[in-house]
C-alpha cells in the first residue's frame, strides 16, 4: 500500500552536475511548518525531463523568517527561478517574497479546495517514479525516509481511491508542489491549472 515505487537502489544517485546552468529548470518546493517539520526541496530538471532532488531542508520549530538565510544561500547557489509554496500558507509566501525569494503559490490541478485534488497530482509523481524520472541525491535522507513510509490507509488492499495517510509527508507534499507546478497534466485543459489567487493558468 505504499504510494510510490521508491527504491534506494534505483532512485538514489548522485546528481549529474553541480553547475546550476546544467539544468534548464531550477525550483524549490516549500511546505512550511512549525510544530510540524518545515520541508523544502531543491528540484532540478535536466534537458531530458528527469528531475533531481539536489538538496533538502527539514527543520522543526523554525519560522520562515528564521530560515531566510538558508533560502537566500540556496537560491544563490542553485540560481533558483521559482519557489513554489503551499498556497494555503500565504503569510509564509509573503515573508519569502519580502526577503527577495522568488516565491509564488504552487499551482495545483483544479484548485485543491478539497481532498479529491490530491490523487491526480500524486499520479503524476507516481508515473515519474516508475519511469525513473525522479532521482534523489544521497544527501537527502529525510526525503528518502518519508518516501519509504508514505502509504495509503489500507496497506493490504492499496485502495487507490483514498488519499495517503497525512503523517510524516512534508517532503512528499513539497515534491508535489514543485513538480506538479511545472509538469504538464495529460488530458487537462489549461483552466484546471490554478494558483493561490484561483486565476486559471
Amino acid at each position: 500500500g505504499y504510494v510510490y515505487d521508491f527504491d534506494r537502489t534505483v532512485h538514489v544517485r548522485e546528481i549529474p552536475s553541480q553547475d546550476p546552468d546544467y539544468y534548464p529548470v531550477r525550483i524549490l518546493g516549500v511546505d512550511p511548518g512549525y510544530g510540524d517539520p518545515y520541508a523544502v526541496g531543491v528540484w532540478l530538471r535536466d534537458d531530458t525531463g528527469a528531475w533531481w532532488l539536489a538538496d533538502e531542508m527539514y527543520k522543526t520549530r523554525k519560522t520562515t523568517e528564521e530560515l531566510i538565510p538558508w533560502f537566500t544561500n540556496t537560491c544563490e547557489r542553485w540560481k533558483i527561478q521559482q519557489a513554489y509554496v503551499d498556497k494555503r500558507r500565504p503569510s509564509d509566501r509573503i515573508s519569502l517574497q519580502r526577503a527577495g525569494i522568488p516565491a509564488v503559490a504552487n499551482l495545483e490541478i483544479f484548485g485543491e479546495n478539497d481532498r479529491r485534488t490530491v490523487m491526480p497530482m500524486i499520479r503524476i509523481c507516481q508515473q515519474l517514479f516508475k519511469r525513473e524520472m525522479i532521482n534523489i541525491s544521497p544527501r537527502c535522507e529525510w526525503f528518502c525516509e518519508e518516501a519509504e513510509n508514505y502509504a495509503f490507509p489500507d496497506r493490504d488492499e492499496k485502495n487507490m481511491g483514498e488519499n495517503p495517510v497525512d503523517f510524516r509527508n512534508h517532503h512528499m507534499d513539497e515534491m508535489r508542489y514543485a513538480i506538479c507546478s511545472k509538469e504538464g497534466i495529460p488530458n487537462a485543459a489549461p483552466r484546471y491549472r490554478q494558483g493561490g489567487d484561483m486565476i486559471p493558468r
